[in-house]
């Protein structure tokens, strides 16, 4: 059984709620409800308004027009890009309750074209550098569909169309403040090691693949930096322990 604060509990749903069980019916209510006031205001003689100035007023309903139009395609782009599902709900109800186990897949992946380089990505809602990252999937662990899983992300993520070597390396369990949630969780980290992929050979600058920021560090670039050493060391530590070669 969960063990979650009521206070925060409602603070996430009311965060969420305006995502939970989302449509884009609203969205292109709007849109359309834009365009039929532009039709209308452009098929109306507007000489005969009496009350006020017939500029003025075109003005005015031209503004609220573009106003609906402009939120409808705002709120329709915003709802594309960040879907969001029961399950994704269910997550993060979970992950309020610090006593429950969270799992993770923690992916290894090397530069194949600079020895000693590991891929990271940045994390939004750690405001650090990580390596990538998935939920294990629901249940008890299997490697194999863990692998198969992993492989499908990265190809989605990072657009590799080229076979992957996935190796399982290990697992640590750990117990950390998240910097995400602003609480105490227990870890379940499953390691795996990529060596073959494909990835743009950018040395140390920022590049962008699929709306995520990515960039190759060393070990040592990792440990100089204060953050990932504050948020994440202790899996730093293992991929230093069980990866690194060099």
């Amino acid at each position: 059984m969960l063990e979650i604060d009521e206070t925060e509990l409602k603070l996430l749903l009311e965060k969420r709620k305006k995502f939970i069980n989302s449509s884009n019916f609203a969205e292109f209510g709007e849109i359309i409800s834009g365009i039929s006031l532009a039709i209308t205001l452009l098929v109306t003689d507007c000489s005969k308004i009496t009350f006020m100035p017939s500029l003025y007023f075109e003005l005015i309903v031209w503004a609220i027009t573009a106003s609906i139009l402009g939120h409808g395609i705002y709120r329709l782009i915003v709802s594309k890009k960040h879907s969001y599902s029961i399950k994704n709900l269910y997550d993060e109800v979970v992950d309020l309750d610090s006593k429950t186990e969270h799992s993770f897949n923690i992916v290894v992946f090397r530069n194949i074209h600079e020895k000693g380089k590991y891929l990271l990505f940045y994390s939004k809602r750690w405001k650090c550098w990580l390596f990538p990252n998935y939920r294990c999937q629901d249940g008890k662990f299997d490697e194999n569909a863990e692998i198969k899983q992993i492989k499908a992300n990265i190809k989605r993520d990072l657009k590799i169309t080229d076979r992957m070597n996935v190796k399982y390396i290990g697992e640590k369990e750990s117990r950390k403040f998240s910097y995400s949630d602003k609480v105490t969780k227990k870890f379940q980290f499953h390691f795996f090691e990529i060596d073959n992929g494909i990835l743009p050979n950018n040395s140390e600058s920022v590049f962008k693949l699929n709306g995520k920021k990515y960039c190759w560090k060393t070990m040592d670039q990792m440990y100089s930096n204060k953050s990932i050493i504050k948020k994440n060391q202790d899996v730093l530590d293992y991929v230093r322990g069980k990866c690194d070669i060099n």
